[in-house]
């Protein structure tokens, strides 16, 4: 690849990244198989799927819906240490994903555990704008409101530019997106085991889901790290149905010096019904859920020192890489494909 032209833009900054001192409130929540897994499924086929080598699917629909409150984001490239920093607030949501590597054929094999992010918004230009272009995050610039409660509950609304209906002669306009909602803190609520993020899967609702296949890769988790997997992409101005850049982006993701969890009671979440978001969920299961109050699953809060860093690029496009037929023959053509290609390895090994 050609080398990136460096110019002076505040607002596209390089990995490696810092964020000490994050304060973060997660609900967990359970979309379940009638609203949630059908629509991840769809959306892991839609935005991960583009690697013939590879699968992603959800492991479970149970994920995590996140409000972090960054007092400062640093960037750690050489070079940038005397940039300053960044402060932002943030709102996500994330599950996990199996991802099933081409053994021989058409046999997929799980191999590792990352986390697909479907939604995320900041308040913060840079933050967005270094989030899409260098990471791959879908990065929505928005509003990112949280109150603070007297009663020490937790609050919180994401509103971003939307069209509230369709026509020509709507306007777009700032609108709640995303909302949650919980009582005061409740000391006696009980923390499930584990270490988060992945503690999470130790709840009995998510591990419903969970199959055998799978559980091997439950194993080898490392506590206080993950990988986040991200569809980056360029729209072409000539042909804009066409990318003229696109590559499935791993970055990982740790964590220290995590306070205790504070957990709250009767926590809900709602996504809010409009005619251009859906918040990464597919739009016939939003357009059930959309607008009701739902309660999660659990809802907690904790301090925490957070980086991002060792950037990968898991798969890239092919420039000029020619579209599958359509029809029957694109199918009969898409399956046979890997087997021919795995015949031609064995025949021309060295080729």
């Amino acid at each position: 690849m050609a080398d990136f032209i460096e110019s002076f833009d505040p607002q596209e900054l390089p990995p490696p990244f810092r964020f000490p001192g994050v304060s973060m409130t997660t609900f967990a929540i359970d979309l379940g198989l009638e609203h949630g897994l059908p629509g991840l499924n769809t959306w892991c086929d839609t935005y991960l799927n583009i690697d013939p080598d590879a699968r992603y699917r959800p492991l479970t629909p149970v994920g995590y819906l996140c409000i972090l409150d960054y007092p400062r984001l640093y960037c750690d490239a050489p070079g940038y240490g005397d940039w300053g920093y960044v402060p932002q607030k943030e709102v996500f949501f994330t599950f996990p994903a199996v991802r099933l590597g081409r053994a021989v054929g058409n046999i997929f094999l799980p191999t590792d555990l990352s986390w697909a992010m479907p939604f995320i918004a900041v308040n913060n230009a840079t933050s967005a704008i270094t989030g899409r272009t260098v990471l791959g995050f879908q990065k929505i610039f928005g509003a990112i409101d949280l109150p603070e409660k007297p009663d020490k509950s937790f609050e919180a609304t994401v509103s971003l530019p939307v069209f509230q209906t369709t026509g020509h002669d709507v306007e777009q306009k700032y609108e709640p997106v995303v909302s949650v909602w919980t009582g005061p803190p409740n000391p006696a609520i009980q923390a499930l085991d584990g270490t988060f993020p992945w503690n999470l899967l130790g709840h009995s609702q998510s591990m419903d889901y969970i199959e055998n296949t799978a559980m091997h890769l439950l194993e080898d988790l490392v506590p206080g790290l993950l990988e986040v997997i991200n569809l980056k992409q360029m729209r072409g101005g000539q042909n804009p149905k066409t990318a003229v850049y696109q590559a499935l982006v791993q970055s990982r993701m740790s964590f220290a010096n995590m306070t205790a969890p504070v957990f709250y009671e009767n926590p809900t979440f709602m996504f809010h019904a409009d005619a251009s978001m859906t918040c990464g969920i597919n739009g016939a299961e939003l357009a059930k859920i959309g607008g009701k109050k739902l309660p999660a699953l659990a809802a907690f809060s904790m301090t925490l020192d957070m980086t991002l860093d060792h950037v990968v690029d898991a798969y890239v496009s092919p420039q000029g890489a020619a579209a599958e037929p359509d029809g029957l023959c694109g199918t009969w053509h898409g399956f046979w494909r890997p087997y021919f290609k795995d015949l031609g390895r064995l025949l021309f090994p060295f080729a």
